[in-house]
């Protein structure tokens, strides 16, 4: 079954270390804050609120991104928030988690949570061809690739492989960088400003 849009929340995790940041990015997406005087009650009293307010929204599934950054206490109660729909709302809550295959360690390692996935599939780091072909798709950066020679091409795809590891958000991360310095420098893109991009990436 097919969920309608406004039944479901992207949440952005960011550096969400501790149940409060999980619980304010979560209400965040649904374009609500948590006052300052309710946080200071604690992350149980927080969980109801939000746990009340989805309910009452009627959201039916939680999407929560970059899981990777999260530590296994705010996943634990992202847990929780599930069970107190639930049990306190009579609300079934769906939760898929999305990051990269890092995130697999943080789910294992929270608790419980690692029981109750039972499923969880890692998108295959990205190969030097796909890489290739998805920097064709951009008209700078294809037409970057054409003008340099054979060896230049070769070696600063090779760079840019290494430097993504697979990674496509990496990699868009890399290239918005690249244009943005060429935009700034009033340049077309050259091989420089992608290495300087790359550069920047390493730190």
């Amino acid at each position: 079954m097919l969920l309608p849009a406004a039944d479901i929340r992207m949440v952005l995790l960011g550096r969400a270390r501790y149940p409060n940041a999980i619980f304010s990015a979560i209400m965040h997406s649904c374009r609500q804050q948590i006052s300052p005087r309710l946080q200071r009650k604690g992350p149980s009293v927080v969980l109801s609120h939000v746990a009340e307010w989805l309910a009452k929204q009627d959201v039916r599934l939680l999407v929560l991104d970059e899981v990777q950054h999260a530590s296994p206490e705010s996943l634990f109660h992202a847990m929780l928030l599930i069970d107190a729909c639930e049990s306190e709302h009579r609300h079934r809550l769906g939760l898929v988690l999305l990051g990269t295959p890092e995130a697999r360690r943080t789910v294992e390692e929270t608790s419980q949570l690692g029981q109750r996935v039972p499923v969880l599939l890692a998108v295959p780091l990205l190969e030097a061809e796909e890489i290739h072909q998805l920097l064709q798709r951009h008209e700078s950066s294809a037409t970057l690739l054409r003008r340099l020679g054979v060896r230049k091409r070769e070696h600063l795809l090779e760079d840019i492989v290494a430097r993504s590891v697979g990674s496509i958000r990496r990699l868009e991360r890399m290239r918005a960088r690249a244009e943005r310095l060429a935009l700034e420098a009033d340049e077309a893109l050259s091989e420089e400003h992608w290495y300087i991009a790359l550069e920047l990436q390493a730190d």
